[in-house]
């Protein structure tokens, strides 16, 4: 199929992008070149399997995975086995700077993403199915599937104003959506999201982890609003205070290990019963308290909690 063709055919299948090209990418042609040399800003594959390094996706910029296309890490690629507080590896990312953050980014999958982790086990290095950090105004979208990273299924660090909807992740060693932050951690934590519509299945096993969760520090990071939670190590978490559940479903068939843990959800309604439930003590003053209690007795303490206060 020639490229125009394929753009015809896109234009057709994705309304909502009518009115400008489309970029295709073919599975023989180097992704990132493609995408980084495009010259319009929505860029698609094509059917197939990409084998790829991973790839980053800049600011203004929409990119397609379409039915039958598979964003696959590649089996021969080289991964960073970082040590805490470094960069961790991705099939797919978007990761600026507090002074450049990535803004504008749109991420629609109807295909696969695939972390390829029977491969690349976490002993040879982190792999994230998607990597957003330092991210605003900005939506992943589609039916459908993140799967199979040895790490999280969509690892979000530091953004803001974003949505996620209706996409399927499962299969991923650690939490299928996961908000964390990037270090140093004062001053890092994302505000104001909604993960809507979105099945979170069979995540989690690798440490302990969850389906969907919220990680301190992130107050206010996101909501959760008619998610669907199946069967992972533990279907939600939310440990920092601001975030909330609307209208969830968490579903075990006999095989989630840790309870649910809304404890720090200001709202909180799963199954249709508010189980709406505030810790006394906040999960940030744990954290710190251990930290202050470990350098009182001069044992060895994470640094990059120095200057957090409680």
């Amino acid at each position: 199929m020639n490229r125009l063709i394929a753009v015809v055919l896109l234009l057709v299948s994705y309304n909502g992008f009518a009115q400008e090209n489309i970029t295709v990418c073919y599975p023989h042609e180097d992704l990132q070149s493609c995408i980084d040399e495009a010259e319009t800003r929505t860029v698609s594959l094509s059917d197939g399997v990409y084998n790829v390094q991973g790839i980053r996706i800049g600011s203004n910029m929409t990119f397609i995975i379409p039915k039958h296309s598979i964003l696959k890490l590649d089996d021969h690629a080289k991964l960073n086995s970082s040590a805490f507080g470094g960069i961790a590896n991705y099939v797919l990312a978007s990761i600026g700077t507090k002074e450049s953050m990535i803004e504008n980014v749109h991420i629609i999958i109807d295909g696969e993403v695939d972390g390829n982790k029977s491969i690349h086990t976490y002993e040879k290095g982190g792999v994230e199915g998607i990597d957003w950090k330092w991210v605003t105004n900005s939506s992943i979208s589609g039916t459908g599937v993140i799967h199979s990273a040895n790490g999280d299924g969509i690892d979000i660090d530091a953004t803001f104003n974003s949505t996620i909807s209706n996409v399927t992740i499962r299969d991923n060693g650690d939490s299928g959506v996961h908000f964390g932050s990037p270090r140093p951690i004062a001053g890092a934590g994302s505000k104001n999201n909604v993960v809507i519509g979105v099945t979170s299945l069979n995540n989690g096993y690798r440490i302990g982890k969850s389906g969907f969760d919220l990680s301190w520090p992130n107050p206010d990071g996101v909501i959760y609003v008619n998610c669907t939670a199946i069967d992972n190590y533990r279907n939600f978490f939310i440990e920092a205070f601001g975030g909330a559940i609307y209208n969830a479903k968490s579903i075990s068939s006999g095989k989630v290990v840790g309870e649910d843990d809304i404890s720090g959800a200001d709202y909180a309604v799963i199954n249709g019963e508010n189980v709406t439930s505030k810790r006394l003590i906040s999960i940030k003053s744990q954290i710190l308290m251990k930290r202050d209690i470990k350098k009182l007795l001069g044992m060895d303490y994470h640094e990059h909690l120095n200057g957090i206060k409680y």
